[in-house]
C-alpha cells in the first residue's frame, strides 16, 4: 500500500512538522557572533575542512567558514550552485565540545516553531515552500524537511536538524549536541534527490575541530545510501 505524504503550507505547518519528529526547532544564526571567523578559499583548497559531508550530487564545497567559541565551534559551508538566480546553497553546523555556557558560548539549543519559521521565510526568499509532515530520518536521528519550486525547472529543500550527541574525541563534555540547516536549491533535479543528500550525509569531526588542525578524524556513524522516496516527494 502506498503512504500517502501530506504537504502543509509554511505559514500553517510548522508545529504540526515539529512534533511529528518529536523535537522543537529554531534557526541557527547566519553569521556566529564572538571570536574570529575563518573564511577558506584559495586556489581550490579549503583551509577549514568541512565537518558535513554531503553525497557528490548536492555540490562541491567552494567555501568553509568556521568560528571558534570557547566551548565549541560552527561551520558554514557554501556548496556549488548552478546559475546566479538560485541563491545560496549552504550548510550550518555548530557543535559544542564543551560545558554549556550562557555568556559567548556557541549556538547550540534546541530549536523552537517560530524559529524555523523565521529562518526558512529568511533563507528561501521568493520560493514558495511548504513542510512535508512526514518523519524524515538520516543515521544521526529525525529531522525536517521543507520543500519549494522555483521558476520552471528549479527545486529546493530546507532541511533542520538537532543532534544530542556527535561524540567529538577530543570533547571536553559528556555529551556533543550538534545542530545543522541545510538550503539546496538545484535545476533538472527532484526533490527527492535532494531530500536524499540530507538522509546520506556524514559527519565527520575532526579531533582540534574548532583549534588548531590534526590530521585524525572522527566519522561519526555514516549510514548506507538511501533514497528519499522514490518519487513520491517530487510529485507534491
Amino acid at each position: 500500500m502506498s503512504r500517502r505524504l501530506l504537504v502543509i503550507p509554511l505559514i500553517a505547518a510548522l508545529g504540526a512538522c515539529a512534533r511529528s519528529s518529536g523535537e522543537t526547532t529554531s534557526s541557527l544564526p547566519a553569521q556566529p557572533v564572538g571570536g574570529q571567523a575563518v573564511t577558506a578559499v584559495s586556489s581550490g583548497e579549503i583551509a577549514a575542512p568541512a565537518i558535513v559531508v554531503l553525497p557528490e550530487g548536492a555540490g562541491a564545497v567552494t567555501a568553509v567558514r568556521e568560528q571558534s567559541y570557547s566551548n565549541g565551534a560552527a561551520q558554514q559551508i557554501t556548496l556549488a550552485v548552478e546559475g546566479r538566480n538560485l541563491g545560496e546553497n549552504r550548510v550550518d553546523v555548530s557543535v559544542q565540545t564543551g560545558p554549556p555556557q550562557t555568556v559567548n558560548g556557541v549556538p547550540i539549543w534546541k530549536p523552537s516553531e517560530s524559529g524555523v519559521k523565521s529562518e526558512i521565510l529568511n533563507r528561501m526568499r521568493g520560493v514558495q515552500m511548504s513542510i512535508v509532515n512526514r518523519d524524515f530520518t538520516n543515521a544521526y536521528g529525525p529531522f525536517g524537511l521543507a520543500i519549494g519550486r522555483m521558476g520552471d525547472n528549479a527545486r529546493c529543500v530546507f532541511a533542520w536538524q538537532y543532534i544530542a550527541d556527535v561524540k567529538v574525541k577530543a570533547s571536553r563534555a559528556s555529551s556533543n549536541p550538534a545542530l545543522i540547516r541545510v538550503r539546496l536549491c538545484q535545476t533538472n533535479t527532484t526533490v527527492d534527490e535532494l531530500a536524499s543528500y540530507v538522509q546520506n550525509m556524514r559527519i565527520v569531526v575532526h579531533d582540534s575541530f574548532g583549534a588548531a588542525r590534526v590530521a585524525a578524524t572522527t566519522d561519526v556513524r555514516g549510514g548506507a545510501t538511501r533514497v528519499a522516496g522514490g518519487g513520491e516527494l517530487d510529485s507534491l
